[in-house]
């Protein structure tokens, strides 16, 4: 399960470059719309925010060298207390990026107070949003690292306590400011939308993950109790584990993320374009793509049953896992699904387009899935053609790998292209040229 949290934390770094990517976008998409209106000018004002962006960042680096330092000499071992170096770096950082930024915010103030128009410019809210999505991304790995120490015995280190702390802080501290300008313009939305459903997205993927493993984990639990004769995997130490302690910290921290900006942040925002770019390319593409890996992953191994030399509870232990993953992108995707027909209003039309964008999106899955099963097969046709069938349709160590592969893969895809193919194309011929 390690390499499950490993992912995740490769996650942070990845949101950060889609968030600096939506800036650009952003900065690019609004770059002309403060011109016009009275205020500091736009050069002027993208200094300002990115020497405060470069300069708070440079000073969250410093803080948390600190307070690793410190909550390492005074709650961690020995052996984990930080040298001078780490003590002289944080403090250099520390105070050149703090007055750095002091003293450019102290700019941007005058700024606002001299023109109310300043409070809601698009660099201003680039800049709130920005920091706000790094310090989420970092705070949230922080969170977790905190509550995998604090509910799952994991070992101690300074950083448990300094990153969710920094990071947090500055997360607080700019949502204030945020909301102390009021409400944004219509052109401020775009980096709020990105912040908003790029974080959503990731809490997701923190909650689903989290509930996912805890999951796996009881059902692992409760067959290898029912099916195993060894009596060391049975009990309740299937319950009580580290492994589960750190999926609970991991749940709880995506909980509250997606909770958060899903059901406040994006509240009422239903006519957003990256709302339904989240919904369909995210949300329900991402998930239909697991629960449809789990269901190939159920059919390969009822398959692959009839060619090896094993019993049942030895050559099934992998359906509780995958059990659990199918349950939990089923989930995910029936929910979002959900929220798409409930969010589209009839009478608009919008909820024939969503289930035309829907559809689609499905028989692509489908289609690929198809393919790639009609590949396999017609590779296996040109081996056997060309160097006989036994090594090719039982594979080189006899499991017949190759074909059950090739018949899993056509068993999943034709079905789902089929279903959601052909009844786009009943739709097509009832609606008309319009479908097309």
């Amino acid at each position: 399960m390690g390499i499950i949290f490993e992912i995740i934390g490769a996650l942070g770094p990845l949101l950060v470059v889609v968030l600096i990517i939506g800036t650009i976008v952003a900065l690019n998409r609004n770059r002309d719309m403060d011109e016009g209106e009275p205020g500091v000018g736009t050069i002027r004002r993208l200094y300002y925010y990115g020497s405060c962006f470069v300069s708070l960042m440079v000073a969250a680096a410093g803080v948390i060298l600190l307070l690793d330092f410190l909550a390492d000499r005074l709650l961690g071992p020995r052996v984990l207390s930080g040298g001078e170096v780490q003590l002289a770096m944080g403090i250099a950082l520390s105070i050149v990026g703090i007055l750095v930024w002091i003293l450019h915010w102290r700019l941007v103030g005058r700024s606002v107070a001299s023109y109310q128009y300043e409070s809601r410019t698009n660099s201003r809210k680039i800049y709130i949003y920005l920091v706000m999505g790094i310090a989420a991304v970092f705070g949230a790995a922080g969170l977790v690292s905190m509550l995998r120490w604090a509910i799952a015995g994991a070992g101690f280190d300074g950083t448990h306590i300094a990153s969710p702390v920094v990071w947090g802080a500055l997360w607080v501290s700019h949502w204030k400011i945020d909301l102390s300008d009021g409400e944004p313009r219509a052109s401020n939305m775009f980096a709020r939308r990105t912040y908003t459903y790029f974080t959503s997205f990731y809490g997701l993927i923190l909650l689903s993950v989290g509930l996912g493993v805890l999951l796996a984990q009881l059902l692992n639990g409760i067959y290898n109790t029912i099916f195993s004769t060894d009596l060391l995997s049975s009990g309740s130490d299937f319950i009580f584990n580290s492994t589960n302690g750190s999926a609970a910290s991991v749940a709880v921290v995506g909980g509250v993320y997606w909770m958060w900006h899903w059901h406040r942040m994006s509240k009422g925002d239903m006519e957003s374009l990256l709302r339904q770019i989240y919904l369909y390319m995210f949300a329900i593409l991402c998930s239909a793509i697991v629960t449809v890996g789990s269901i190939s992953g159920f059919i390969f191994g009822v398959l692959k049953w009839f060619t090896v030399d094993a019993s049942a509870a030895s050559h099934f232990g992998f359906l509780p896992s995958l059990i659990a993953v199918m349950i939990t992108g089923g989930s995910v995707w029936i929910y979002h699904f959900a929220v798409v027909r409930q969010e589209t209003p009839l009478g608009a039309g919008g909820l024939l387009g969503s289930r035309r964008v829907y559809r689609y999106l499905l028989a692509s899955l489908g289609l690929l899935t198809l393919s790639f099963g009609l590949v396999t097969l017609f590779s296996i046709f040109l081996d056997i053609l060309f160097r006989g069938a036994s090594p090719v349709i039982a594979g080189t160590d006899g499991s017949w790998t190759p074909i059950i592969a090739a018949v899993t893969l056509l068993a999943t895809g034709t079905p789902l292209w089929g279903m959601h193919w052909f009844e786009a194309q009943s739709n097509v011929e009832k609606v008309g040229i319009e479908e097309r």
